[in-house]
């Protein structure tokens, strides 16, 4: 099971109007709830989805309403999952090209070309 998952279940037509947070969703052709995975089982679905936020000075905190789906209610569900071999080849390509912009700008990898021929013309 993938807990803290970003989740977004469409809802069926007829769920959407009856149930309880139909209040915070529009109500279109594709009503849909995006949350956070915080437990399912074969008869229900458990979200928390975020219902307002708080601004107080520089922090900000957001609440979340947990919702209870049913079988009947869900019309489909996405997982959003991170991949994590594109995820680690994406951040060791930056850390490649960023170790390479710092040694070029120390010039340890080409520190100006050549030596100069000392006077005398041999090494």
């Amino acid at each position: 099971m993938i807990f803290t998952s970003e989740v977004r279940a469409h809802l069926t037509r007829a769920a959407a109007p009856q149930n309880e947070y139909g209040t915070f969703l529009q109500q279109d052709l594709s009503v849909a709830v995006v949350g956070k995975l915080v437990g399912s089982s074969l008869d229900r679905l458990v979200l928390d989805i975020p219902s307002g936020d708080l601004e107080d000075g520089f922090q900000r905190q957001t609440f979340y309403r947990r919702v209870i789906l049913n079988p009947e209610e869900i019309g489909a569900v996405e997982v959003r999952k991170l991949d994590r071999l594109k995820t680690g080849v994406l951040f060791g390509a930056i850390g490649t090209g960023l170790l390479i912009l710092l040694l070029n700008s120390l010039e340890v990898i080409d520190p100006g070309g050549s030596p100069p021929t000392p006077p005398g013309g041999e090494l």
